[in-house]
């Protein structure tokens, strides 16, 4: 949010298409929602697995790929034959297909890719040249101070009804005799949902 805020934003005409990866994640959700509220006009394309393409959807993705499709490349090309101005990896998808996700880009001039860092790095030397990169991790994020400012605009966005809390929250326990139970739950599969330990 404070970066889309910010004076030195990409505007709608630096990023016509944006491709969120792992659309239906906190993040992703989140992404979707304030890329819409920056940049109205933008082309919102976003993967997921199919149950969730209505939630998405109504959070104003405009495309939703099944990001488990052998075709899903063939399948967004084929949607903006011109290529996408921006992708937003914020599940680490990337990380094992760069090459054939950077051939999603078109000539555009302003071309950017970000990756929230969540596991696996990704091979920079897939990343062509004209492609602005941007790599981070929530400690990032806190260490720039811009958590603060982020909280407070994502409270007033919410009180004014024009963003939405992404996912159902599951209350999985109390105190940190709850962790354990909670990383079983975790480690069984969550999708579309956050797990919530109270202290």
């Amino acid at each position: 949010m404070p970066f889309l805020a910010s004076a030195s934003a990409p505007t709608n005409k630096d990023m016509q298409t944006v491709l969120i990866l792992g659309g239906a994640s906190a993040v992703g959700t989140a992404a979707i929602q304030l890329l819409r509220r920056f940049a109205p006009s933008t082309n919102i394309l976003t993967t997921c697995s199919p149950k969730h393409f209505d939630h998405v959807k109504s959070l104003g993705a405009d495309q939703v790929f099944d990001y488990n499709a052998s075709s899903i490349f063939s399948d967004i090309a084929k949607v903006v034959p011109t290529g996408v101005n921006g992708i937003v990896d914020v599940i680490g998808t990337s990380a094992t297909n760069t090459a054939e996700y950077m051939k999603l880009f078109g000539p555009a001039e302003h071309k950017m890719f970000a990756m929230l860092t969540t596991g696996p790095e990704i091979n920079k030397e897939h990343v062509p040249e004209d492609v602005t990169f941007n790599m981070t991790t929530m400690g990032q994020i806190m260490m720039k101070g811009l958590a603060a400012h982020t909280m407070r605009n994502l409270k007033e966005a919410v009180e004014e009804g024009v963003y939405k809390v992404p996912l159902d929250i599951e209350i999985v326990g109390t105190g940190l005799e709850a962790i354990v139970g909670g990383l079983k739950t975790s480690l069984k599969g969550v999708s579309g949902k956050k797990l919530v330990i109270r202290f």
